[in-house]
């Protein structure tokens, strides 16, 4: 089983924009994601097309489970 952090983002532009963060701790919980989002945006690193990241939207835990085919 897999799992990512997302971290979901409106830009200046009205997009949304999601950075991933692979195998994410297990123990992540809401304020740690808050405050990793707080400090993507305080960096002004990360835009899309031009419009900068504007505010946070939501954290979430993607999991995935795959399953190989013999």
């Amino acid at each position: 089983m897999e799992k990512k952090l997302e971290l979901v983002f409106a830009t200046a532009a009205g997009a949304k924009k999601t950075l991933t963060v692979a195998n994410p701790r297990e123990d992540v919980n809401k304020e740690q994601a808050d405050q990793a989002m707080q400090a993507v945006l305080d960096s002004q690193a990360f835009g899309v097309q031009g419009a900068a990241l504007k505010a946070p939207v939501e954290a979430r835990i993607r999991t995935t489970d795959v399953t190989v085919l013999e």
